[in-house]
């Protein structure tokens, strides 16, 4: 076997590799899931603005007013229809993410390491911020991620002094999801300005800062005017990512590992567009913490606030994750030292994935300083007992992790058959950190070479090829099958004849069957709660639904002492309770429901002692015990319930 169907062997193994890793890392979310019910209900008030338009998300203005991605998807849906548009956006978008991405990596690093660059994007966890809620690379449609990839289009065009088509990019970000272009803007200005001509720049940035503070400080009217009291107070829900103050220590760690990876590859690179690279993503960094941290923590300034300087680590941890096959090769090749620096990095990278702890992510963040700092200044420095030490933690790191997953193993794993089957929960806990699979794709690419044996190419191909016919067919049912096919659709045809098009509508767990299967507005749920910083109305009112829904389930508790406790917490002014849903009322909360003249149509699962305002729904004849019942308020009010 020649070198050449070797080297052929060894890239559709890593390809394939690549695959299965996506496949595991990211499940669909469907049109229900996060964010991805947002937007699609903003696509759908496009279709049905005279319906839809009145929803309490929309009434008081929202963040669709700043994209254009809603009709794009309202346009696909009538083309394909709801979910499969869902679907096609989302791979669409991660497709594009990632070969932007590719388009980037081969800027500065040959096929063989950019094929890798790819490969750790798709294989190791993309969470930034806080709490592990957002990510770069995300399994639901949002235009967030084709503003992402558009960013790192714009970044491919501007390090190939293509600067017109960079601009290009960076307007289509704008359009696409203004909150995420900023990112790209600061590291464009931070790349072209900061880097070649750093006190200019620095001056230049101090007095943005103090033209900033003008409005904010002097005349705060208006978006710089700070959130008011009870605002603010209504977004607390929201606090522990929006504010970076609120934030825990190892949502820090998180952040230390890929900045001290950036620090190693910002001093010691040998490739000069590495180190413009990694230095502009460390500026952006700190510009992200600085604006945060006055701005928006100190100030609380409204426009401020709604720009979410902290999603600039958006694009700061993609760049490491990019960056990391030339920072490591350079790094490795420095000498003991330099090897000691990066095995201590990695330890500290897996323990921040590992623990949960305050104390402990403190000490990643000691760790990742220090490894950093090992890299920096003693890379030419014969230090061996570091590097023992570095390679000591690294392997207590990962048996401790591995330790962790062990808990998980199902006791009673059932039929024989069992590990063949997919289970999401499973999978994730056991891959999500993205160690697994970033040692394996790792094993498999490290075959990429002219000078790789024969068995090895042939025998990582035929491993590849087994886990994909596993993993593929799994994927492709999450990805194609339908939450809402069309006949059920259909089956909901006589109750949108019944509710009036203003009629707002409680639905079970999630608001899309009111928004999707009656094509009316929502009067209460979780997903209408986000985004409060955006209109301090719909904030107002979302929030005394909230307190009404939750009155109304505790007064269907079956408990009367609990019930009354929560009445009297409820009641207090600093109560900031917010219920799922309205789900299980019985006939006593359904009609303190009621009571409010904005609902218009209850939907429950379960039949009550109540006329009901419509024939019965049985969505599913396989599933003949869900059933939906539609119940009019006017009906509950009249009846005298409760």
């Amino acid at each position: 076997m020649n070198s050449q169907i070797r080297l052929c062997l060894a890239t559709v193994a890593t390809l394939l590799t690549m695959v299965a890793i996506w496949g595991l890392q990211n499940p669909y979310g469907e049109i229900s899931y996060n964010d991805a019910s947002l937007y699609t209900f903003f696509a759908l008030a496009r279709l049905h603005p005279g319906s839809l338009g009145t929803d309490v998300f929309l009434r008081f203005g929202s963040q669709d007013a700043y994209t254009v991605f809603s009709p794009l998807y309202a346009a696909a849906i009538e083309l394909f229809g709801l979910e499969r548009a869902a679907a096609l956006g989302s791979f669409l978008a991660q497709l594009a993410f990632y070969f932007c991405g590719w388009q980037l990596a081969r800027t500065f690093m040959p096929a063989r390491q950019a094929l890798l660059a790819v490969g750790l994007l798709i294989a190791l966890p993309s969470d930034y911020g806080s709490g592990q809620v957002f990510h770069y690379v995300e399994s639901f449609l949002t235009p967030r991620q084709f503003a992402e990839a558009a960013t790192l289009a714009g970044l491919a065009a501007l390090l190939s002094r293509r600067r017109a088509l960079a601009v290009v990019c960076l307007l289509l970000t704008l359009m696409l999801h203004p909150v995420m272009a900023v990112a790209g803007m600061v590291l464009f200005l931070c790349l072209q300005i900061g880097i070649p001509r750093p006190r200019p720049a620095l001056a230049a940035a101090a007095g943005v800062g103090l033209l900033a503070l003008l409005p904010v400080l002097i005349v705060p009217y208006g978006s710089f005017a700070p959130f008011d009291t009870e605002w603010l107070k209504l977004s607390d829900s929201a606090a522990s990512y929006l504010f970076m103050s609120e934030w825990h220590a190892e949502d820090w760690a998180r952040l230390v590992v890929p900045v001290a990876l950036l620090a190693a590859g910002a001093a010691t690179n040998t490739d000069p567009t590495v180190r413009r690279l990694s230095l502009a993503a460390i500026l952006a960094a700190a510009c992200s913490m600085a604006v945060g941290w006055v701005f928006v923590d100190l100030l609380h300034s409204v426009i401020f606030t709604q720009l979410q300087p902290w999603r600039w680590f958006w694009l700061v941890q993609c760049l490491a994750v990019l960056l990391t096959p030339a920072i490591v090769r350079d790094c490795w090749q420095s000498g003991p030292a330099g090897r000691g620096g990066l095995v201590l990095l990695g330890a500290t990278w897996v323990l921040s994935r590992t623990l949960a702890d305050t104390y402990a992510a403190s000490a990643c963040v000691a760790l990742a300083c220090l490894g950093a700092s090992a890299v920096i200044w003693l890379r030419t420095v014969q230090v061996r007992p570091l590097a023992t030490a570095s390679w000591l933690l690294f392997v207590s790191a990962i048996l401790m992790s591995f330790a962790f997953k062990l808990q998980y193993i199902p006791v009673n794993p059932g039929s024989p058959g069992h590990w063949l089957r997919l289970d999401p929960a499973e999978v994730h806990t056991w891959g999500g950190d993205g160690i697994a699979y970033a040692a394996v794709l790792v094993l498999v690419w490290s075959f990429i070479k002219e000078q790789a044996g024969a068995l090895g190419p042939i025998a990582a191909c035929a491993a590849a090829v087994a886990i994909c016919g596993i993993v593929v067919p799994a994927t492709w049912q999450s990805w194609s099958a339908k939450r809402y096919p069309d006949q059920q659709f259909a089956a909901f045809s006589s109750w949108r004849e019944v509710i009036p098009a203003h009629a707002e509508v409680v639905w079970p767990r999630t608001p899309m069957g009111t928004w999707y299967l009656l094509e009316r507005p929502s009067y209460y749920s979780a997903h209408q709660v986000a985004g409060d910083i955006f209109s301090r109305a719909k904030a107002i009112e979302i929030h005394r639904r909230a307190a009404h829904v939750a009155q109304a389930l505790k007064l269907a508790s079956p408990h009367p002492t609990d019930r009354a406790e929560s009445l009297a917490m409820l009641a207090s002014s600093d109560s900031q309770q917010l219920p799922h849903n309205a789900d299980n009322l019985n006939e006593k909360g359904l009609f303190l429901l009621c009571a409010d003249p904005a609902l218009g149509f209850y939907v429950s699962q379960v039949r009550l002692n109540l006329p009901a305002a419509a024939p019965v729904i049985t969505p599913n004849p396989l599933r003949p015990r869900n059933q939906y019942h539609l119940y009019r308020c006017t009906d509950v009010r009249e009846s005298g319930a409760g």
